[in-house]
């Protein structure tokens, strides 16, 4: 028998521990002094710009401090042809890190002589986060395109180890995206809807109650799918164990269930409020209108309902073969 939904193992409370601490670390930053924008830029020029200024205090020493940042500058790019070269795989996305790789060293140059990159906009701040970005987009690319690639000639159980670290990378994204995101843009929103209602600050108390129902509602299909998550998980363990027996029939359709009360609770909360919401429009100053579509997650109790029978029908078929051996 699977365990029951109440009843957790030691391995998810310390899932779910780590996920409680992910999220307060979240909280954390968005209660910070410092604005989601600024850590934005800075997460995005990190390290290049860094990297720019130590080449540029570098050079700042003298004659001797620049001839060290152009042996550095210009022995790394070295390194990089040689590995092109010699070393590096010939494969489409191994072409691409190389381009990568030649990129970084072009932005260097800018990273470490700030002011001179050929951009519209004078803010350094902004040019480093546009030259770090760029970068951080191909090196993204290059990772994807080499896990596909290695999916596609792994062995099936090697595809379900990396299957169960998706499901706590796709856990954690959930967790970024709800005490993260949404609870900064509550904090904008509530910034946005003061600024715009100078003198009537004693008529926004019920805007801000609906302001806060509006995003909960909003980020409740983020928060919901972590329970799927773990329910998946189990069901990934069951099948690892044994494809064909009833722990891993029961746990299947144990994703069906939770997929289907995740729709539930989606559609009526967002309908809920969306009735609320008409009834108190004469007293709001902020009104959003947000439909849901809660493709995904038909889509995924479509696949865990098909799944089960799909092994219940096997396994009744291997049961029937051992019968007759």
């Amino acid at each position: 028998m699977i365990k029951s939904k109440l009843q957790l193992s030691s391995h998810e409370k310390i899932n779910i521990a780590l996920l409680i601490a992910l999220a307060i670390i979240c909280i954390i930053f968005v209660a910070s002094p410092i604005s989601s924008g600024d850590m934005l830029l800075f997460f995005l020029s990190f390290p290049y710009a860094q990297i720019g200024l130590l080449l540029r205090g570098i050079s700042l020493l003298g004659n001797v401090g620049s001839v060290i940042a152009y042996m550095l500058y210009f022995a790394t790019l070295g390194v990089g042809i040689y590995y092109r070269a010699y070393k590096m795989e010939r494969e489409h996305e191994d072409t691409l890190l190389f381009l990568t790789f030649m990129l970084l060293m072009w932005a260097l140059f800018y990273l470490a002589n700030p002011g001179r990159f050929p951009m519209a906009i004078p803010d350094v701040q902004i040019q480093n986060a546009v030259i770090g970005g760029t970068i951080h987009s191909m090196l993204l690319a290059y990772f994807i395109l080499k896990l596909a690639r290695y999916f596609s000639e792994s062995e099936f159980r090697r595809l379900e180890i990396w299957m169960g670290w998706g499901l706590y990378f796709l856990g954690a994204i959930f967790v970024i995206t709800v005490f993260g995101v949404v609870f900064d843009r509550i904090v904008v929103s509530f910034e946005a809807l003061r600024a715009g209602n100078i003198g009537n600050e004693h008529r926004l108390g019920l805007t801000y109650l609906f302001i806060i129902a509006r995003h909960m509602v909003n980020s409740l299909p983020f928060l919901l799918n972590i329970w799927v998550i773990f329910a998946a998980q189990r069901l990934l363990n069951a099948f690892r164990e044994d494809p064909y027996n009833e722990k891993t029939i029961t746990a299947a359709k144990y994703v069906a269930t939770v997929c289907k009360k995740v729709l539930v609770i989606t559609v009526f909360s967002s309908a809920i409020f969306h009735f609320a919401q008409f009834f108190a429009v004469s007293r709001l100053m902020d009104v959003h209108m947000h439909v849901t579509l809660p493709i995904t997650a038909v889509l995924f109790m479509l696949g865990a309902l098909i799944f089960s029978r799909y092994i219940a029908e096997n396994k009744q078929l291997k049961d029937e073969n051992e019968g007759f051996i």
